[in-house]
Formats: structure tokens, C-alpha cells, sequence
């Protein structure tokens, strides 16, 4: 009897459409992982980012899919990635994405200790925990959808801004609330879950140029 195969959901909110780097690489991952993963793909549109994300949040709860990975509109990535984040076998993996704008920074973050959190200056050789991560390619097991969507009247929805809590001093106001993907960190540490980060895994962002998977120096923005 043939063992029953993952079901991995690609979750994509979205607001202008896609690129078309995003459809190539999701049609390739749908194509090079089907011996081993059913590979569906399921997207909210709305001009609200968090409200697409917890819709897609909820859709992967009611499905029962094993794995939810998020993956933005303006993403693009090999298939093996996606294998490579499952095979690592954590509750919560995003990949070692970057912003697709000058300066180049990594959208991984450690803490400050003062409540808030900044960009990662260099990342490990190897998986490496984190204090939040972005969600432009994050991967959620099964145990993180249950427990986060089934207790949400404690942690509140996934994606729903928090307050940052630095509102004490006009100098530090850059928001009043956290976004969406700082906030749903913050919630996942506090339900117990580690945040992990794969350095091998390095998605592309599309904007002017590709950032984040050129190996040439010469090809990358200046850090």
C-alpha cells in the first residue's frame, strides 16, 4: 500500500497580482515534488496583508493539511527548498529571505532587549533559532496551525497587530502597532514555539533587480 503523501498548502495573500517568477517556481515545485508532496495553492486577495494571512490560516486548519507555507507574490525559489525546510523537521522554518530594496537587509530579526527587534547583520552557516522572521517563505507544521487557530481567543488571530508597547516617548514612535509578521513571531513565542531559520534556504525578491540568490558579489546590492 502506498504511503499517504504530505499535503503541503502554498498560502499566497495577494493584492496586484502576481510576478511572474512566483507562477514559474510554484508550477515547477507542483511538478518536481508530486512523487513525494500533494502541493495545493490557496491565496486571499484584499488590500489588508493580515487579514489575507489569517484567511489563509484558517483554510489550512479547516483542510488539515500537514504543512502551510507562506509564500509572497513576489517570491521565487528552487522545489528543493521547500523539501529541504520539511526534511528539517521544525515546527516553524522560514528561509534566509531578504528585502527586495536598497540597502539589502535580511528579514530575519533578533531582539534588542528593549522590546524591540532589528534585522539580523550576519546569518550562520547552519539552522540557526531566531527571534522572528518574516513570512514571505515560511514553513508551519501541522501542530503550529492547530494549536495557534484552536486557542486564538487566547493568543488572538495569527497575523492581527500587536501594539509594539513603545508609545512612552514621541522619539521612539515608528508605529503604533507591530506588522503583521513581527506580531504573528511574538505570538508564536508565546505559545512555546522556537522560530528557526534555514540559511540554505535563500529565496529570491523580486523588485528591480533579484535580491537574495545571485552567488556573484558582484550581482548583490551593497549591505
Amino acid at each position: 500500500m502506498d504511503e499517504k503523501k504530505p499535503i503541503i498548502l502554498i498560502g499566497t495573500p495577494h493584492y496586484k497580482g502576481f510576478s511572474h517568477q512566483y507562477v514559474l517556481s510554484a508550477f515547477s515545485s507542483v511538478y518536481e515534488l508530486y512523487p513525494k508532496y500533494h502541493i495545493a495553492l490557496g491565496t486571499a486577495e484584499g488590500g489588508q496583508i493580515h487579514i489575507n494571512r489569517n484567511v489563509i490560516f484558517k483554510t489550512a486548519y479547516d483542510e488539515k493539511v500537514d504543512y502551510l507555507l507562506y509564500i509572497d507574490t513576489d517570491m521565487m525559489w528552487l522545489p528543493e527548498y521547500i523539501e529541504e525546510m520539511v526534511k528539517f523537521d521544525k515546527d516553524v522554518v522560514g528561509g534566509l529571505c531578504t528585502t527586495r530594496k536598497r540597502p539589502q537587509k535580511y528579514c530575519v530579526y533578533e531582539s534588542d532587549g528593549k522590546g524591540r527587534c532589528h534585522p539580523i547583520t550576519e546569518a550562520p552557516k547552519v539552522p540557526f533559532k531566531c527571534f522572528a522572521i518574516g513570512s514571505g517563505f515560511l514553513l508551519l507544521k501541522r501542530s503550529v496551525i492547530t494549536r495557534m487557530w484552536e486557542h486564538k481567543a487566547k493568543y488572538g488571530y495569527p497575523f492581527d497587530p500587536v501594539p509594539h508597547g513603545l508609545l512612552s516617548s514621541k522619539s521612539n514612535i515608528e508605529s503604533d502597532f507591530l506588522g503583521e509578521d513581527i506580531s504573528f513571531s511574538a505570538r508564536l513565542r508565546k505559545a512555546g514555539f522556537d522560530i528557526w531559520c534555514h540559511p540554505n534556504v535563500k529565496p529570491g525578491h523580486v523588485g528591480e533587480i533579484v535580491m537574495g540568490v545571485a552567488e556573484d558579489k558582484d550581482e548583490q546590492c551593497d549591505n
